[in-house]
């Protein structure tokens, strides 16, 4: 009998298969309880394809009968094996136990029948079909048929019962689970048609290579994984294996009559031959197949990466954590199209222990782009979490966390069942699928949550890469702004207890400082403003620190002169003049921390549009928009208070004055949105206090 048959070459392709990725998986983790179950199931499947084709091959009736029974008792297991594993893989094998036990029972059960002639009862040629000797059936045998397909089918119920509680890559992956489990029960099925002489030949059986294969892709990228890109190379694999296959077969169909007339006896050395070539080229198609990377086989969908590894040299040039956050959210969640996304920062914040002031580590949620319709950047925007959540924890040693990983930690871990259930709500609460840290010295400076693709896709190991690499970048720029954000504070500290003493000298000056700054955040609603400001590194935070020392320079000015109940003099103006300069001077060599756009809108806030302003005469744009947003909002708040030499102004007169002096003084843009803010009882609404000192 000629062994070339498609049926018999099958046999050979699933036992090779079955056995390659069966040992491959459990070598990459052999305690894990998936990979041990994997193996298992390919191991049976290993023997049964090995005595199947034994089985259809044998001249021997007595070989044949005693191979079929023998692999038999793997068989039995397959069914068994496979939804142990699936239960396994999401996490229900202990919830539903009941049924992997009545699965063993079932199984050794068959083992045991089959030394009778209850299973298997004999051999017989079926020479229609090409076969040699095939299973005659005993009376239970159909009983075990009923089992290799109900038990898969019971696996993939209990999953989609609990579909929607899966996480989105979990589901993604039952997905191509049950196409896996498909091809290959329904290929495998097909082989047992003939017992019942049902003359249908088993060409589905090829299908049976398949299935192995998209499952060990699920296993091993068990928490990176992409299935779209699993079945891309599997199917090239599929193709790569069966066309060499069915050129093999053709070949030798065709030939074996002039290969007996030419060699006799010693034909077969010639298909011999072909099948080492055939083997050595399906090698090679399977090597460069598995090399093929994800952005090739899909350029489309991962162009993203090339563009964000292009914008990771911007990281370096941000001024300011808040700078670096808006531009890390807004490319990140752009490019690789994700429906959320936000980044948190290191803050230090004081509080009171025992009486005793200490300083404890938070990470504030800084930025957050969002597309899920859900308003998780009104809900999120500023929510801290706690150095010592499990969360901060777990990635202060990972670089990153997978959401549906976690159900694995539990399973694999159940003494960490509670640490992890934690974990798991704080991703939940920040709606993210994965978050990826970024450490700096060894020190978590902060962390990237990421929601999911627009495209329903998942990530894949080559997006872990890029992230941590992003995450990695950006780690020492972020340590540099939270240092110096940090000494800001120090200074701004340092500098309102200087400020407060002002203030208690200058009894008409009280809360001058804060009322300024109020209203420059006020007038920086606007949303021109609001644009203009998100091109200044600081942004409006460094809008408020410059607003906030704007008047730091007055400290070294005496109380004859603050407090002087008449109009100053000339002498005593030009004293006033200096005390943008007397700011810096105050402040020292810690200036190199508040930069260029926060020192200018200090030094320039008393500058005019038109450039008779001090202390350079600067107009128009040639001014700091810091220092001409400054400019305003002090204005306003000087005449409407009470000076040694007058009371204050009604704000309607305040207003009307700063209208005047519109391109004169002030800039008319600013003013113009001041304007519109009193018009719109903005003005009167915000600052009540503001209206009562008029």
């Amino acid at each position: 009998m000629n062994i070339f048959y498609p049926f018999q070459i099958s046999c050979l392709i699933n036992a090779a298969a079955a056995l390659f990725i069966g040992v491959f998986v459990l070598g990459k983790n052999p305690k894990k309880i998936v990979n041990r179950l994997f193996f298992f199931l390919n191991f049976a499947i290993f023997i049964w394809s090995i005595g199947l084709f034994v089985e259809i091959t044998s001249v021997n009736k007595y070989l044949a009968l005693s191979v079929a029974k023998i692999f038999h008792l793997a068989v039995f297991f397959i069914p068994i094996f496979y939804l142990h594993l699936i239960l396994s893989i999401f996490n229900f094998h202990r919830k539903y136990k009941i049924f992997l036990y009545f699965g063993y029972f079932l199984a050794f059960s068959f083992s045991f029948l089959n030394f009778s002639d209850l299973m298997i009862n004999d051999v017989i040629p079926i020479p229609e079909l090409f076969v040699n000797y095939f299973i005659k059936p005993g009376v239970l045998y159909l009983f075990f048929i009923f089992t290799f397909l109900i038990f898969p089918l019971i696996g993939n119920i209990i999953i989609a019962v609990h579909f929607r509680k899966l996480t989105p890559y979990a589901k993604n992956q039952y997905k191509y689970i049950v196409i896996a489990s498909i091809w290959g029960f329904l290929g495998g099925s097909t082989t047992y048609l003939p017992a019942y002489n049902i003359k249908l030949y088993p060409y589905a059986n090829f299908l049976f290579a398949l299935y192995p294969l998209i499952i060990a892709y699920a296993i091993l990228k068990y928490r990176l994984m992409d299935i779209t890109i699993a079945i891309q190379k599997t199917t090239l694999i599929a193709l790569g294996v069966l066309l060499p296959t069915a050129g093999l077969i053709i070949a030798v169909n065709l030939l074996q009559p002039f290969l007996v007339a030419q060699f006799g006896s010693s034909w077969w050395l010639v298909p011999s031959g072909l099948t080492v070539l055939w083997t050595v080229a399906v090698l090679g198609v399977i090597k460069k197949i598995v090399k093929l990377k994800d952005e090739e086989l899909n350029k489309a969908k991962y162009v993203y990466r090339q563009q964000l590894k292009l914008h990771l040299a911007r990281l370096t040039q941000a001024h300011s954590g808040r700078e670096l956050a808006d531009y890390v959210v807004r490319e990140v969640s752009t490019l690789a199209r994700l429906d959320y996304c936000s980044i948190a920062l290191k803050k230090e914040v004081e509080i009171m222990q025992e009486g005793i002031p200490k300083k404890i580590g938070t990470y504030e949620i800084t930025q957050v782009a969002d597309r899920t319709h859900q308003h998780f950047r009104k809900k999120l925007l500023g929510k801290t979490l706690s150095e010592d959540s499990a969360l901060i924890q777990y990635l202060k040693k990972e670089l990153s966390l997978e959401k549906g990983y976690l159900g694995y930690l539990m399973a694999q871990d159940p003494q960490k069942r509670n640490t992890y259930s934690e974990m798991l709500k704080e991703m939940e609460e920040l709606n993210a699928e994965v978050i990826f840290a970024s450490l700096s010295a060894e020190q978590l400076v902060g962390f990237l949550a990421l929601g999911k693709k627009l495209d329903g896709t998942m990530y894949s190991e080559e997006d872990f890469a890029l992230f941590r690499l992003l995450c990695s970048q950006a780690a020492k720029p972020i340590a540099e702004l939270i240092a110096r954000e940090d000494n800001i504070r120090l200074i701004l500290a340092s500098c309102r207890s200087n400020l407060a003493a002002l203030e208690e000298r200058d009894q008409y000056t009280r809360s001058h400082t804060s009322r300024v700054k109020e209203i420059c955040f006020l007038l920086a609603q606007d949303s021109a403003l609001r644009t203009q400001l998100g091109k200044i590194s600081d942004g409006i935070w460094g809008l408020g620190v410059a607003a906030e020392l704007h008047d730091l320079g007055k400290i070294g000015i005496g109380d004859e002169i603050l407090n002087k109940p008449a109009e100053l003099n000339c002498e005593e103006r030009e004293e006033i003049k200096k005390h943008p300069q007397k700011a810096l001077t105050i402040i020292g060599d810690l200036a190199v921390w508040l930069k260029e756009d926060i020192i200018r809108g200090i030094l320039e806030h008393q500058e005019n549009y038109n450039g008779t302003g001090y202390p350079k005469g600067l107009k128009a744009n040639e001014i700091h928009l810091y220092a001409r947003i400054i400019h305003v909002a002090d204005a306003l708040d000087a005449m409407t208070s009470d000076r040694p030499y007058r009371k204050a102004l009604p704000l309607e007169v305040a207003i009307e004055e700063i209208r005047k002096n519109r391109q004169i003084q002030f800039d008319p843009e600013i003013v113009d949105c001041l304007l519109q803010l009193y018009q719109d009882g903005h003005i009167k609404n915000i600052f009540p206090t503001l209206i009562e000192r008029c």
